[in-house]
C-alpha cells in the first residue's frame, strides 16, 4: 500500500501581512501607500501622516482621519493599486475644485461685507457723524481704499498778452492756442480739464 504525499499552494492574496498604518507609512518609500483597513472593511489610499493620526481616502471617496495604530495591510496587486490611485486622484481633484469654489464664494462675500462697511463709514462722514481725519484713519487701519471723492474745481482766469500786427488780425483769434497747464496741481485727474477761451478785446498800444 502506497501513500501519495500531496501538497497544496497557499491561496493567492493581493495583500501583504497585516501591520499598522504607522508602520506602513514609516516603511513606504515614494508615492502613496494603498492599504486594506482592518477586517477588510474598506480599501484606502494614505494621503498624509501625522504624529498620532493620518488622513486616508477611502474607496468610496470619503476623506477620513485614522489613528496610526489602526490595523492595515498593504495591497500588492498592481491592478487594484492603480484602480484605487486613479479613484483617489479623481476624488481629490473634485474635492479641490469644490473647496476652491467655496473659498471663492467666501472671498466674494468677505469683499462685499468690507465694501458695505466702507460705504457705511463714508455715509456717516457725509452726514457729519465722522470727521474726515477719523474716516481716513479708520479706512487705513482696516486696509480699505482711501476715500477720494471727485471734486469739481471751477476757476476764472483773466489776463493778456502782446502780439505784433493789426488789431483786426488779433481780434480774429479765437483763443484756441491758449492752453491750461495743470501739471503742478496735486491729485488732478488726467484730461479732466474743461475750459473755453474768449478774446474780450484787441487794443492797439502806443509805440514806446
Amino acid at each position: 500500500m502506497t501513500c501519495a504525499l500531496t501538497t497544496s499552494e497557499p491561496p493567492a492574496t493581493d495583500t501583504a501581512p497585516t501591520t499598522t498604518l504607522g508602520q506602513v507609512i514609516a516603511a513606504w518609500i515614494g508615492g502613496f501607500p494603498v492599504v486594506r483597513l482592518d477586517a477588510g472593511t474598506s480599501d484606502a489610499v494614505v494621503i498624509s501622516g501625522g504624529d498620532a493620526v493620518t488622513e486616508v481616502l477611502l474607496d468610496d471617496g470619503v476623506l477620513s482621519t485614522e489613528p496610526l495604530d489602526r490595523l492595515a495591510t498593504v495591497i500588492t496587486d498592481p491592478f487594484r493599486q492603480a484602480t484605487l490611485l486613479r479613484q483617489a486622484a479623481r476624488s481629490l481633484h473634485n474635492q479641490t475644485r469644490a473647496a476652491k469654489a467655496a473659498l471663492d464664494r467666501q472671498q466674494r462675500e468677505h469683499e462685499r461685507q468690507l465694501q458695505q462697511i466702507r460705504d457705511y463709514a463714508i455715509a456717516r462722514h457725509r452726514d457729519g457723524d465722522i470727521c474726515r481725519d477719523g474716516l481716513d484713519r479708520f479706512l487705513e487701519h482696516f486696509g480699505m481704499p482711501p476715500y477720494e471723492p471727485l471734486v469739481r474745481v471751477r476757476f476764472t482766469v483773466r489776463g493778456s498778452y502782446l502780439v505784433r500786427g493789426s488789431t483786426a488780425d488779433a481780434a480774429k483769434s479765437d483763443g484756441s492756442y491758449l492752453r491750461l497747464d495743470t501739471s503742478n496741481v496735486d491729485d488732478v485727474v488726467e484730461d479732466s480739464e474743461e475750459f473755453h477761451v474768449d478774446i474780450d478785446s484787441a487794443d492797439e498800444l502806443a509805440d514806446d
